[in-house]
């Protein structure tokens, strides 16, 4: 596989440009990274905050167009890579559906996955953008929500380039195999870490509407599994508060 790496000092967001910049081919691997962003972009367009001292990229590869369909599995499996990236510093997290890495329920890590289709070039592909922000030695101020980072949990300050290097291979050992099988070998391991398993949640859905039940884990599609006095709803976008 050919691995491309860009990295800026400031930009206006990894995502923006990826998506934007980088055509891929099914044999590349682009990973697009900064030491700041002055636009981040979040799950459902809202602002990411960027301070300095964290990791923001965003990484570009190909998947056979049949996958598309799975596609919203996809910020689990990467939220899957981050925590496998945090074991190897002996921090322990947690996935929030649909799309959080929390550790002990504050927010260390999002992640936000994007199908942008296929080229005329590669009609049997589509072109995915995951990105990627990771608080390593700093929090971002003014959130909405409990927040930390690697310096906190463990009082040590991180070589930024360090832990961007293991996240890309934890990431990169399971491209192979996503863009050969897709996500379903790995359903069983992510289903051990879903934060607010069998506990009492509420969902908030784009329309403002609310569900509130135990949170049952996730099918195979993506959608979340919400059991209300025994009548299941499952969503496939939204806002999980435990």
């Amino acid at each position: 596989m050919e691995i491309i790496h860009q990295h800026f000092e400031i930009i206006s967001s990894t995502q923006t440009y990826a998506r934007d910049h980088i055509s891929c081919k099914p044999h590349q691997f682009f990973i697009i990274s900064a030491d700041q962003q002055t636009r981040g972009i979040g799950q459902r367009s809202k602002e990411w905050r960027s301070p300095m001292g964290n990791i923001y990229v965003s990484y570009v590869f190909a998947l056979p167009v049949e996958q598309s369909m799975l596609f919203l599995r996809y910020p689990s499996v990467m939220a899957l890579c981050v925590i496998d990236a945090l074991e190897f510093y002996e921090i322990h997290g947690r996935i929030k559906w649909i799309n959080d890495v929390l550790i002990n329920q504050k927010k260390i890590a999002g992640i936000l996955c994007e199908n942008h289709g296929s080229s005329l070039d590669h009609p049997h592909y589509f072109k995915a953008v995951v990105g990627i922000g990771l608080n390593v030695n700093t929090e971002p101020l003014d959130t909405n929500q409990p927040v930390t980072s690697m310096m906190t949990e463990i009082h040590t300050y991180y070589d930024v380039k360090d832990v961007l290097t293991t996240l890309t291979n934890k990431i990169m050992m399971q491209i192979p195999m996503l863009q050969k099988n897709g996500p379903a070998y790995l359903y069983d391991r992510i289903h051990t870490y879903w934060d607010f398993l069998n506990q009492m949640v509420t969902v908030t859905l784009t329309t403002g509407e609310t569900i509130t039940g135990i949170f049952k884990g996730v099918r195979p599609d993506g959608a979340c599994i919400i059991d209300d006095h025994g009548q299941h709803h499952y969503v496939t976008n939204g806002h999980l508060k435990g």
